[in-house]
């Protein structure tokens, strides 16, 4: 990887300035002058059962750490019990966390979303609401359990998410078994 910066974007800098290599706060320039950057592979952990992941890969700007993750083929469909996921590469701080997720093959009521959290104890959860109609209050917000995949199509169930979080981890070295590309 290089990084090439011309001309003057801050008195730190010379007219010219080569990162070559992994970049990480050990090998940055001045303090807070350039962002540090990262990438990875991460292997998601469940709850019950296992799974058929492809590719789920991490990303870290700053201390942004953005999780993707495709999820098929659950072993476990039928066990009352919360789907959580764990294994993320760095610890998450206690900031608001940005998630969205895709399903296939889940049945969690008509007119209800999906969403991807990610809880206390960097456990991601996915959960579920259903709106609020003709001024009706909204029922609670739950969670979506592996009994909610429909059996019948167990082979195609699938979660797709994307979650960005933030860490005040400062080392740059992941945890969990992530790996850096």
């Amino acid at each position: 990887m290089s990084i090439q910066l011309n001309g003057n974007a801050d008195s730190s800098f010379s007219d010219d300035l080569v990162v070559t290599g992994n970049v990480t706060a050990a090998n940055l320039p001045a303090q807070g002058s350039i962002v540090g950057y990262q990438q990875g592979i991460w292997t998601p952990t469940l709850s019950h059962g296992s799974v058929s992941t492809a590719v789920c890969t991490w990303s870290r700007i700053g201390n942004a750490v953005t999780l993707a993750a495709n999820l098929t083929a659950f072993s476990d469909t039928t066990t009352a019990a919360q789907i959580e996921i764990t294994g993320i590469p760095y610890p998450r701080d206690n900031q608001f966390v940005i998630g969205s997720i895709r399903t296939s093959c889940l049945n969690f009521g008509e007119g209800s979303s999906p969403h991807a959290t990610l809880n206390v104890g960097d456990i991601i959860k996915v959960g579920v609401s259903t709106p609020s109609i003709g001024g009706t209050a909204a029922p609670t917000a739950g969670y979506v359990n592996y009994g909610n995949f429909i059996s019948a199509q167990a082979a195609n169930t699938q979660l797709v998410f994307r979650i960005t979080y933030y860490t005040e981890n400062t080392t740059w070295t992941p945890i969990n078994g992530a790996t850096v590309s």
